[in-house]
Order: C-alpha cells, then structure tokens, then sequence
C-alpha cells in the first residue's frame, strides 16, 4: 500500500509544475486531433461559445500576471486532470484515495510556481483561441525569466459547478496531454513501490513500469548533458519504449554536444515516427544553433509559426536569426508582424526602427516611432535626434517636425 507521507515528499511540485513552467523554444501542437488515452471530463450544460473561449483565456492571463493563486487554480483544474489521468489504472480503492489526496496536495503548487515565474520577470499571455478541426481550444504563451518560452493549449469544459476550466492542456515544448506526463510520473512511483507489478496493468503502462528507471536515468543525463550515461540507459530500455517521444527528445538533448551521430540518429527516428509533432523543433532550435545551421533555425521557426498560427514572439525570433544571416528585408517583415500583433512587445522596436531608418523610409520610422514610444520601448527627446547621426537624415524630412509637434503634445 502506498502512504500519503512517502507519496507527496516524491510527487509534488517537481512533476507537476515544473512542466507546466516548462522551457520551451527561446534560448507544439501536433498539427491534427491530440490523442488522449485518460477519460475525459463530461462536459455540462450548452455547449461553449468562442465568447467562452476569449473569457476563459483573458481571464487566465489576469489571473497570472496579477499573481492571483486562487484563480489560477480555478482556471487549471488540475485536481480533475489528474483524477482523469489514474482513472483507469488497476489501483486498490486505498491506494487510489492516497494518489488522489497527495495529487491534489501537490497541484497546490502549481498556482505558487507561476506566480513565482511571474514575480521574476516572466510574462504569460493569452494569444487567441485555435481551431483544429472542429474542436476550440486557448492558445496561450509562458515565457520564463531567462527567456525561454513554452506554448499551451487548454481544452476547456463546463464543470457542474457552472465553472468553465480546462481538463487537459496540450504542451507544444513536449509534444504531449499534461494529463499524460502525470500519468507516466504516477507509473514511474508505482514502479518504485511495485516491483512485481506484471499483468496488472495494461501492455502500454507495463512497458512504462518496465523501463522507467532507466527512463529517468536518461532524463537526468540529458539535464546533465552527460551523453555517455543517456546511451546507456537508452541501451537498456526495451526495442519498443526507445521510439516513446519523450525517450527520443531527451536522447537528442543529451548527444547534442559530444555525439553529433547519435543525436541525428534520435532526430531521423523521431520525424519517421512523429512527422507532424511540433516538439522535435523546439530541441531542434538549441541542436541547429550549437552547429552554427541557422538556415535550419529559420527553418524551424518557420514550422511553429505556421502550426501555431503565429505568434509575436516566435515572429520576433526569426527576425534575429535572420538578421544574423543579413535577410534585412524578410527580418523587418517579421518585426514588422511582432508590434502588429503585439504592440507591446518593446524588444522587437529597436531592430524594426534601425531598419526602417537605414532605407530612409521616413513615414515608416514615424510610424514605428510613435507606436514605440507609446508602448515603451523607449523615451527619445527631440535633442536625440538632432545629436544622433543615423537621424540625420529623418530630421531633414517632412516627417521629423510631425514628430516633434507629436513629442511636444505628449509632455502637455
């Protein structure tokens, strides 16, 4: 029998939060209907409008930035995705009340790591609501305080309590259901307490049980970059579980710097297995970065943007990359798509500016002046611009004394 004390030292927050605040590209969804082994959530009452949606997600982002646990517990539901996620493991009724308990104990966490994320300079936006196929759900960005960012999609339902709240979120950076990573950690601490656990579950957690010791070797050689001991506990892992997309992305992670061949050997495998999955190209970003292949980065923007139906930041991205490889003009009109769809994206500014000053398209750098200015990117005097050389040009035309009258106005 499993005890609560034993369950929440081993389970809490390292499992649930740390993949909800998980990295991602910076430094997915798959395109088609995600599969989900977990029962659903039943959903009550009249079925959810886009309005619903749009609520749900600006709600959230609220809930968030303004570092309100309550809500965002609320919003999350994560007690319900884990209860979704065990529901049908061959557990004793006594082990599954333990599991459920310190489940919802450690998911207690999860607001607390967010607002934390937040607190240090993160940021966590609502982007829009997305369609595949026929089926809604919420689009929203996590970018941590070093910069690194994670896409989540949240499935939502109508609970009886009248409360609309996710029941799964699809994790772009991992290619899979929240509500499966619970589910595999789950296995992973009843491998631990139920050595002799053969034929009591089914074929596709039995080879979970079987092989998570090893699994959680090359998760933490991968954190390690240690490739030596993540091809050894590869190695040991059965035929089957090798192609499992957590196995394959984490041996791409951890041969990245000292084993180019076996590294290649994971990524081949993983886009014959999982063509259309999104994950494989935020670890392809840090992998074609390190070899200096930044026409393979673009490339992979390239891919997210479009699958994701872009975003602000992936757009601001590329436009770096290719700034790098001297694309000055497909770099603008991705700075240019980052203020449109963001306008408060202060960081895209600069860049979009320099450009627009460099050609002499003096109606453009007013343009992208004042939207700056208006959003903060910066605090420019009309001194700056008469001392600063690149404006020499701009303060000769028509457009300059528009801008100081503009200027002017604003001090009023």
């Amino acid at each position: 029998m499993l005890h609560q004390s034993f369950w929440l030292r081993v389970f809490p927050v390292a499992i649930l939060c740390s993949v909800l605040v998980a990295v991602g590209c910076g430094q997915q969804r798959q395109t088609g209907t995600v599969a989900v082994s977990a029962p659903p959530a039943k959903h009550v009452g009249e079925p959810l409008t886009k309005e619903d949606y749009e609520a749900f997600g600006k709600k959230l982002e609220k809930a968030v930035m303004a570092q309100d646990s309550n809500s965002i517990t609320l919003c999350y539901s994560a007690e319900k995705m884990f209860e979704n996620a065990i529901s049908d493991l061959n557990l004793s009724d006594t082990d599954r009340k333990v599991l459920l308990s310190g489940g919802a104990e450690g998911v207690s966490s999860l607001a607390g790591s967010l607002t934390q994320t937040i607190k240090g300079g993160g940021n966590f936006k609502f982007v829009r609501i997305k369609q595949t196929d026929d089926k809604w759900s919420v689009l929203c960005r996590l970018i941590t305080p070093r910069g690194a960012s994670n896409y989540q999609e949240f499935i939502l339902v109508r609970f009886p309590n009248g409360i609309i709240a996710a029941e799964d979120v699809y994790m772009h950076s991992t290619g899979d259901m929240f509500s499966q990573t619970i589910r595999r950690n789950v296995l992973a601490l009843l491998a631990e307490k139920q050595k002799k656990s053969a034929g009591t579950f089914k074929d596709s957690d039995q080879r979970v049980l079987d092989n998570i010791e090893r699994f959680l070797e090359l998760k933490k050689a991968a954190q390690e970059g240690n490739n030596v001991r993540a091809l050894a506990a590869y190695n040991g892992m059965t035929p089957e579980f090798r192609d499992q997309k957590e196995v394959l992305l984490n041996m791409i992670t951890a041969s990245t710097k000292n084993d180019l061949a076996q590294a290649r050997k994971s990524i081949e495998r993983f886009r014959e297995l999982y063509p259309k999955n999104l994950a494989l190209d935020f670890v392809l970003l840090g992998y074609h970065t390190s070899k200096g292949e930044f026409d393979k980065v673009i490339e992979c923007y390239s891919r997210l943007i479009d699958a994701i139906g872009g975003d602000s930041v992936l757009h601001y991205r590329r436009a770096q990359v290719l700034l790098r490889e001297n694309r000055q003009k497909e770099a603008k009109e991705d700075l240019q798509e980052a203020v449109l769809q963001e306008p408060t994206l202060t960081n895209a500014y600069p860049a979009l500016i320099d450009l627009v000053v460099q050609e002499k398209d003096h109606p453009a750098t007013l343009k992208w002046l004042k939207q700056g200015i208006e959003n903060k990117a910066f605090n420019p005097d009309e001194n700056f611009f008469r001392t600063t050389e690149a404006y020499q040009n701009f303060v000769k035309s028509a457009q300059f004394p528009e801008l100081v009258q503009w200027l002017n106005a604003r001090k009023k």
